[in-house]
């Protein structure tokens, strides 16, 4: 994730285990600089108009990661949930996520928050799960690579999908995903009287738990027995506190 503290040694590691070697020149650049030269590569991923071929390439290019020696074996973790809890607030996340983790792990869930972990380990998690749930991020386009095509799996909306990039991920790789839209709302931290695309990217949202826990039950992802909900004083006291 681009807002990790390890996000410069993340992208030196990436090239790494892709063969590219470790010592290449890699900076990450914070403010407006002059270049005499820039390339940019093509960002049209999975959605509409992305090439057939050129996804499958992109799948096979993070698949190659399993592969590689540095990437640890047995880390085995069959159903794993992929959070966004440990963010900062103002990336945009999950209210009442800590539920939700306390939930899916009594479901026998593994929780990883992926910018805490170095690529590798990120690798070896995706690689060795068969069941996997993912709070919308940029997770995502890493862990995409090893979602195996029959695999159950599902994304938590952050937002309604009117833009469904996130499903876009998943048509192009996963047959059994489905995106779970359970937003009542969203806080949003305003930095002026409109609510622009940025502050719908980071709001929190505000889930209906119990619509959760249903729709990953009819996907075959939890059985959704003895889930702890909020009350609704619960969930007005966290919206006052956020």
């Amino acid at each position: 994730p681009a807002h990790s503290p390890l996000r410069v040694p993340a992208m030196r590691e990436t090239l790494a285990l892709l063969g590219l070697g470790a010592e290449l020149p890699c900076r990450s650049v914070e403010a407006a600089e002059r270049v005499a030269r820039l390339a940019v590569p093509r960002q049209v991923i999975f959605g509409a108009g992305a090439p057939a071929e050129e996804n499958a390439a992109f799948l096979a290019t993070l698949r190659r990661l399993a592969a590689v020696p540095r990437v640890p074996d047995g880390l085995l973790l069959p159903r794993l949930y992929v959070s966004r809890r440990r963010l900062a607030p103002t990336l945009g996340g999950l209210l009442f996520e800590d539920l939700i983790e306390a939930n899916l792990m009594a479901e026998g869930y593994a929780v990883i928050h992926p910018e805490r972990l170095p690529i590798a380990g990120q690798v070896a998690a995706y690689a060795g799960a068969r069941q996997f749930i993912l709070a919308e991020g940029s997770a995502l386009h890493l862990a995409i690579g090893f979602i195996p095509p029959e695999a159950p799996a599902a994304i938590l909306c952050r937002r309604p999908p009117r833009h469904p990039r996130s499903g876009d991920f998943l048509a192009a790789s996963v047959r059994r995903g489905v995106l779970v839209d359970a937003v009542q709302g969203g806080i949003v931290t305003l930095d002026g009287p409109a609510v622009t695309e940025h502050a719908t990217v980071s709001a929190l949202a505000v889930l209906d738990l119990a619509a959760l826990r249903d729709r990953l039950v009819a996907a075959g992802l939890c059985r959704g027995e003895g889930w702890a909900l909020p009350t609704q004083a619960e969930t007005e006291a966290r919206i006052a506190a956020a």
